[in-house]
This record gives C-alpha cells, sequence and structure tokens, in this order.
C-alpha cells in the first residue's frame, strides 16, 4: 500500500491570529481537504516506491505553479498590514514622549528646577501644597490626607508598571527560547540553516519571524526556489538508487539446486523427470539470460 503525503500551506499563519496548528478556515473546510487530494493525484506519478520527499517535491511545485500569484499577494499584503500598525505603534509612541517632555518642561519652568534633575523635581512637586489644599478643598479632607492618597496611587502605579515589565521580559525569554528550539530543528531539517545570518542577510526572513511567523514557515518562503531545486535533485537520485538496486537484486538472485551458470552453459538436463522447484530454478536462469540444453 502506499502512503502518500502532501505540502499543506496553511496561510493563516500569516494573517492576525494565526497559529501553527493548522485548521480550516472559513473559506476551506472540507472542500480544502478534498481538493488537496486531489492535487496528490495530480502529482503523482504512479509509482508505488516514491519517497514522501519526491511527493511534497511535486506537489509544490504544483502549489507554485497554480497559485503563485494569489500566494505572492497574500504574504505581501500580510507583511505590509502588519508593518503598518507596527509604524502607528511606533508613531504612537513618539507623539507620547513628545507631549510628557512639553509637560516636564512646564513643570520644572514652574518650579525653577532643571528638567533633567528628576529627584529635585519629583521633590518640589510632592511639597505643594496648593495642589493638595485644592484636592482636600474638593473632597472635604485635609491636604495631609490627599497627599496620602496621592503617594499610595503613586506606589500602586509603580508596582503595577513593574509586574507588567517582569510579564514583558518573562515574555520576551520565552520567545528567545523559542527561537532557540525552532532554530535547532530546522537544522536537523535543514543543516546549512543560520538564524544570525538570516536574520541579518534575509530581509523577508527577517519580516515574517517578527510578525509571528514559525521559523520554519518564514524560512521555507524565503527559500522556497532553492529548496525546491534541491528537493526534486534529492528525488531524481533517489529513483536512480532505486533503479540501481533493482538491477543489482535481479542480477545476484539465488541460485538453487548448486545450478550456476557455468555449469549449465553446456550441460545438458533432462526435463522429463525435473521436479516443480528445479523446473523454476532453470526458468529463473534462463530469464537472466542464461543458455540451457535439454536432452532429446
Amino acid at each position: 500500500m502506499r502512503v502518500t503525503k502532501h505540502l499543506h500551506f496553511d496561510l493563516q499563519l500569516f494573517s492576525e491570529g494565526g497559529t501553527a496548528s493548522g485548521g480550516t478556515s472559513a473559506s476551506g473546510g472540507a472542500g480544502g481537504a478534498s481538493g488537496a487530494s486531489s492535487q496528490v493525484a495530480a502529482v503523482n506519478t504512479g509509482d508505488n516506491s516514491q519517497s514522501p520527499a519526491e511527493d511534497r517535491a511535486a506537489l509544490y511545485q504544483k502549489f507554485r505553479t497554480d497559485y503563485k500569484a494569489e500566494f505572492d499577494a497574500e504574504v505581501q499584503g500580510i507583511v505590509k498590514d502588519r508593518l503598518k500598525k507596527a509604524r502607528e505603534n511606533e508613531n504612537a509612541a513618539k507623539q507620547y514622549r513628545e507631549k510628557a517632555g512639553q509637560i516636564l518642561a512646564m513643570v520644572s519652568d514652574k518650579y525653577g528646577v532643571d528638567p533633567e534633575d528628576l529627584d529635585t523635581l519629583l521633590g518640589k512637586v510632592t511639597e505643594d501644597n496648593d495642589y493638595y489644599e485644592n484636592l482636600a478643598l474638593k473632597n472635604g479632607t485635609t491636604p495631609e490626607r490627599e497627599r496620602q492618597l496621592k503617594q499610595t496611587e503613586r506606589e500602586n502605579a509603580q508596582l503595577k508598571a513593574r509586574d507588567e515589565a517582569q510579564r514583558k521580559r518573562a515574555e520576551y525569554e520565552d520567545w528567545v527560547a523559542s527561537m532557540k528550539q525552532q532554530e535547532q530543528e530546522l537544522k536537523g531539517i535543514y543543516p546549512d540553516f543560520d538564524f544570525i545570518r538570516e536574520s541579518e542577510e534575509n530581509e523577508l526572513f527577517q519580516k515574517l519571524v517578527r510578525n509571528g511567523v514559525s521559523m520554519k514557515n518564514a524560512y521555507e518562503v524565503a527559500h522556497h526556489d532553492e529548496i525546491m531545486a534541491q528537493g526534486m535533485q534529492f528525488a531524481a537520485k533517489q529513483a536512480a538508487a532505486k533503479t540501481q538496486a533493482s538491477i543489482n537484486a535481479n542480477s545476484q538472485r539465488p541460485k538453487e539446486n548448486g545450478l550456476n551458470s557455468s555449469s549449465t552453459a553446456d550441460k545438458k538436463v533432462d526435463i522429463k523427470n525435473m521436479s516443480l522447484k528445479e523446473l523454476q530454478a532453470y526458468g529463473d536462469l534462463a530469464r537472466l539470460g542464461k543458455r540451457i540444453t535439454f536432452k532429446d
């Protein structure tokens, strides 16, 4: 029985919220599965000994030929969308820093303090009773009570910011560990893979990994032409090796009853008194091109 594997390119990996676990999309479903099966059948050569690598290479070539334009447009669209959102976040952070700088400059001017001397500026703001007196008048408390409440709020905000920073640091460490694991796994498939080199020299690989695409998928997208060529070369070598092995097996078929080419080339045998097993043995020799003559 032949087991045929096919390459499944899940474009949801490149979309928002995509995961590496696959699944069916809104437009896919059972129809997509049957379509993939028909593609496998279409590229199968009919050779029962065809290897999974040959199946994968053939199907990948068909996929690239039939859907190259759609695939390229999909990848480019997703990358552009991710880069657009990254630029928007960067611009928002820049605007926040600019506004914070303006506020800091105004406050430092009010107290006559160098805006770079944050400790002195913080002390001046903390000691300013006008602010707390206004709050006390508004809330029906005392300035000292309002100062304590605000101090508690600031401390809570600092704790929250510290917890958030720790969470982000843990996420980064998990990401680094995941990258190292993916790198080792990918080297098991592609021994020449170098993560540092790819990150520095391959812009497409860098963008895909940065935007959440698995390292393996990013590498195969960025190097699909080279991988395809290597796959076809491997398939050709496998086919040649199988052919040679078949030839060798036929030429080295075990001989029965002590029969060999030299003894049968000039020997006459009595076919009438042979057993079925002996007849089969002489038949094998005949198929190998040996000359056999029989007694009259």
